[in-house]
């Protein structure tokens, strides 16, 4: 199963004539070349097709469709967000279990790894392609921090009430 990516299309008009693109038989109308262009997704499948369509003058134009299809880079995100989150919420689970005594240590330990979460999540957000819905690496970044934030308030009461 893949991830869906939203599609998004461009629409390119090209001004080099007033002449008919016919392309050369037996060439491709597209090329591409394995270029690594983003960390985030690779290239998986490069598809064209020429079209005859009406524009908005009511002429008839000549289109070339090019379809690109992305692969999600799955294990970058995990090796690179998801894993190193994962440790922090486990150190800030970890000082559940300090001796009950030493208050300054817990807090401090939980504080410390909250203020990493959250510098953590700004940087996610920073080096994500931005998009206008809220993306499963955010909600998981906000669920880190609400959880180191619970865990900051556990130990508090627990002190309070000691």
């Amino acid at each position: 199963m893949s991830n869906p990516i939203p599609e998004t299309y461009v629409r390119l008009r090209l001004l080099a004539g007033h002449g008919v693109l016919v392309p050369k038989p037996g060439t491709d109308l597209v090329s591409y070349s394995d270029v690594n262009l983003s960390l985030h997704y690779i290239v998986q499948n490069v598809t064209a097709s020429m079209e005859l369509v009406t524009d908005n003058t009511k002429e008839k134009v000549q289109v070339i469709k090019v379809t690109v299809v992305l692969k999600n880079r799955y294990v970058f995100f995990l090796l690179n967000i998801y894993l190193p989150s994962l440790i922090l919420l486990f150190i800030g689970y970890l000082s559940l279990f300090f001796p009950l005594r030493d208050f300054n240590e817990r807090i401090m330990v939980t504080l410390t790894a909250l203020l990493v979460e959250t510098t953590f999540f700004t940087q996610v957000s920073d080096y994500a392609p931005r998009t206008s819905f809220l993306k499963t690496i955010d909600i998981w970044c906000i669920f880190c921090i609400v959880l180191l934030f619970s865990i900051i308030v556990a130990v508090t009461i627990i002190n309070f009430y000691q």
